[in-house]
């Protein structure tokens, strides 16, 4: 009995492990773009380092050139998704770091952080990963020339035609202006295509059945988590 008792502890200690860049500087990322998946369930914080929620993470970025850069912080949709905070800090220790940027509920659902920063060639920039109140969970953290920050798309109306979902649509973006955003639907599982507002989508059958719209920005960001509306359509074209 004592045996299994000391073996259940271990596991739950095991499962209650901080994330590898709990500590600072912690991981190196490098280049002028890329991604990357982490978490901050379990993160701890440090003496005297910026507030990050209590549940920090940390990133080391050496600025390939001088070119403004955006960061972004992406919360999952599952239920554990945190309500991210997101740093960008030039110092060598945690207690000791200049704050370059900082951004909180930037993004989808108020969840997602981005910023951008005017980086110099040669720099290492210290990107920490928080969230609001100590929220934690999966993230996905995104790095890249210009700026990260996806559109947003809201479905303003739909109405069920026989078998066809019509939606109306709009979208906003930080930087890019609504009529240069682009657009794609589809219907339930089906394939992405461009579509413009309103758009028909038509089902083979009756039912429950869900239409969703996503935007792309000028600088290539597509929205992560699309817009959707379900209807019950019927039989009849």
């Amino acid at each position: 009995m004592g045996v299994l008792v000391t073996a259940l502890t271990l596991v739950g200690l095991a499962a209650a492990a901080a994330p590898g860049n709990d500590a600072f500087p912690g991981a190196v990322i490098a280049g002028a773009s890329g991604t990357t998946s982490a978490m901050t369930a379990e993160a701890t914080p440090e003496t005297g380092e910026p507030a990050l929620g209590g549940v920090s993470v940390w990133y080391a970025w050496e600025a390939p050139s001088s070119a403004t850069y955006g960061f972004c912080a992406t919360p999952g949709t599952a239920w554990n998704s945190p309500d991210t905070l997101l740093g960008a800090y030039t110092g060598s220790g945690v207690d000791a770091l200049s704050e370059v940027a900082f951004n909180d509920d930037g993004g989808w659902d108020s969840r997602g952080s981005f910023l951008s920063i005017a980086a110099s060639a040669g720099t290492t920039y210290h990107l920490g990963v928080g969230g609001f109140e100590g929220s934690s969970g999966p993230f996905t953290l995104t790095w890249k020339e210009g700026e990260c920050q996806p559109p947003d798309t809201s479905i303003t109306q739909a109405r069920v035609k026989g078998k066809k979902l019509e939606l109306w649509f709009e979208g906003s973006d930080d930087t890019t202006p609504t009529a240069d955003l682009t657009f794609e639907c589809r219907l339930d599982t089906g394939a992405w295509a461009p579509c413009t507002s309103p758009v028909l989508l038509a089902a083979t059958g009756g039912g429950s059945h869900t239409g969703y719209v996503r935007a792309t920005d000028a600088n290539g960001n597509v929205e992560a988590f699309p817009d959707s509306d379900t209807r019950a359509l019927h039989g009849r074209a």
